[in-house]
């Protein structure tokens, strides 16, 4: 209905007004975790945006054990392809934690042979 759309266009409307400053912010913590996925031997996807692509083996194992982590990323193709978003709700020490808690599953997953890194 028309009330609807009058209530998602105040919100990109809110968003514009308070929140465009921040995708540089945004943009930086996405570099931050390509790199820092790079540095554990992962492909990463080239996307000058606030979402990272990164392909691995077992990826849907992965993603279920770093929601236990409380990290939260999306296998988007069911097999190896995975998608993290930086925000306004995330910030560089929240990278740093994802990616840690990333590389110790990576090293349980390879020595159990669970997992190899693309």
């Amino acid at each position: 209905s028309l009330r609807q759309v009058g209530v998602l266009a105040a919100a990109g409307l809110d968003a514009l007004d308070n929140n465009l400053g921040r995708l540089e912010e945004d943009h930086k913590n996405a570099a931050r975790l390509a790199k820092g996925l790079k540095e554990l031997g992962l492909e990463v996807l080239p996307a000058p945006t606030n979402m990272v692509f990164f392909d691995v083996d077992e990826a849907p194992h992965l993603v279920a054990d770093l929601a236990k982590a409380g990290v939260r990323i999306l296998c988007i193709d069911g097999r190896r392809r995975c998608r993290a978003v930086t925000n306004l709700h995330i910030s560089a020490e929240d990278v740093d934690f994802a990616v840690a808690k990333l590389s110790e599953l990576l090293e349980v997953q390879r020595a159990t042979k669970k997992l190899r890194v693309a």
